[in-house]
C-alpha cells in the first residue's frame, strides 16, 4: 500500500507546472501534450492507463473531419481552453496574492488586469462548453462540469465590483480555477491511478465525483484565503 501512495506522490511536484502545461496545449497541440502528459503519467507506475486510452480514442476522432466539421471544431477548444486556463490561473493568483502596490510598478492600473482576467476567464469556460460531451466521466460529472465553468464565469465577472465584494470574488475566481484545474489532477494522476480498478465503468464510478467536489470545496477554499490574503 505504502508503495503505491509513494508512487502516485512521485507526480506531485508536476501540479507546480500546471498552468505552463495548460498553455502548452496553445504552443505545442494537443496532440504533443497528451504525449507528454502520459510519458509524466506512467513514471507513477500507475494500475490502469483507462484516461489515456480516452485520450488516444479523442486523438482518432478529432482527426476524422475538416475544420468546420464538429470533430474540428472540438479540436480548436482543446488548444483554446487549456491555454486560457493556465493563464487565468497566472492572473488570477497575481490578483489574489500579490499586493497591489507590486501590482500597480508593473501595471498603471490595476483595473486592467482585472478586465484581462475577467476576458481569459470567460474564453477559458466558454470553449469548454463544447467538449462537455465528450470528457471523461458520466452524467452528473459532467453536469458539474458545467457548474463550474459557470462559476468561474461569475466569480470573475463579480471581481469587477469595488470594495470587500470585489476582493472576495477574486479569491473564489482562483480557488474555482486552482482546484478545478490543478487539485482535481492531483487526485487523477496521484491517488486514481494508483487503485486497482477492474474496467472502465469502475474507473469512470471513481472518476466522476471529483468535479462536484472540487467545485463545492473552491467556495470555502476562496474564503480562506481572502480572510487569509485578501483582507490585508
Amino acid at each position: 500500500m505504502w508503495e503505491k501512495v509513494y508512487h502516485g506522490a512521485v507526480l506531485t511536484p508536476a501540479i507546480i507546472i500546471a498552468p505552463l502545461y495548460a498553455i502548452g496545449f496553445g504552443v505545442l497541440g494537443y496532440k504533443t501534450m497528451w504525449r507528454i502528459s502520459e510519458r509524466i503519467y506512467k513514471t507513477s507506475k500507475p494500475t490502469e492507463r483507462y484516461l489515456h486510452d480516452h485520450f488516444d480514442r479523442m486523438q482518432t476522432y478529432l482527426a476524422t473531419g475538416p475544420e468546420r466539421s464538429q470533430a474540428g471544431q472540438k479540436a480548436r477548444s482543446y488548444r483554446i481552453h487549456p491555454t486560457f486556463a493556465g493563464l487565468s490561473l497566472i492572473s488570477t493568483s497575481i490578483l489574489a496574492f500579490v499586493s497591489d502596490s507590486k501590482i500597480n510598478m508593473i501595471i498603471p492600473q490595476q483595473s486592467w488586469l482585472l478586465y484581462a482576467n475577467t476576458f481569459i476567464c470567460f474564453v477559458s469556460a466558454l470553449s469548454a462548453i463544447p467538449l462537455t460531451n465528450t470528457m471523461m466521466g458520466n452524467a452528473h460529472c459532467k453536469k458539474w462540469n458545467t457548474i463550474q465553468g459557470k462559476c468561474s464565469m461569475v466569480f470573475a465577472a463579480l471581481t469587477l465590483c469595488p470594495g470587500i465584494l470585489g476582493k472576495l470574488m477574486i479569491h473564489l475566481t482562483w480557488s474555482v480555477i486552482f482546484v478545478g484545474g490543478a487539485l482535481q489532477r492531483l487526485y487523477v494522476l496521484c491517488i486514481l491511478s494508483q487503485i486497482d480498478v477492474p474496467d472502465r465503468k469502475t474507473y469512470i464510478k471513481y472518476y466522476s465525483p471529483q468535479i462536484k467536489i472540487a467545485t463545492l470545496g473552491s467556495i470555502p477554499l476562496g474564503m480562506v484565503t481572502y480572510l487569509l490574503f485578501g483582507t490585508a
